[in-house]
């Protein structure tokens, strides 16, 4: 009866041992599975940007994309309207999902389409 009771022991230390190893396992290969379904986003620097300069009150450029403008207001504005200014002014595709219904209130000073952006 000792011999079963020791061995009934040991085979549940073993049972531990293999759920602890295994769980080990499925958390390392979630870590993993998470790591690759991270995603970030660089928008980066326009190539159409990198000839831009800072502005100022004697910047002229032929780039549209790089205009200055001393000011700019929108107030309660749809952000549609706003993304279509920029792509006509720009000359860019702006693609923005038609159920996104914000209106914002915005006051630039002094900027480029290319520092708006």
């Amino acid at each position: 009866m000792y011999f079963i009771s020791k061995m009934k022991n040991i085979f549940q230390k073993i049972i531990i041992i293999i759920l602890i190893s295994f769980a080990s396992l499925i958390s390392a290969q979630e870590t993993q599975d998470a790591q690759k379904n991270e995603y970030s986003f660089d928008r980066g620097v326009p190539q159409e940007c990198k000839d831009c300069g800072p502005c100022s009150n004697e910047t002229t450029t032929q780039n549209p994309i790089c205009t200055c403008f001393e000011k700019i207001v929108f107030q309660d504005a749809d952000i549609q309207a706003i993304y279509a200014l920029l792509a006509d002014t720009a000359g860019i595709n702006i693609v923005a999902d038609p159920d996104l219904k914000i209106k914002i209130s915005l006051k630039l000073e002094n900027v480029s389409w290319c520092q708006f952006f």
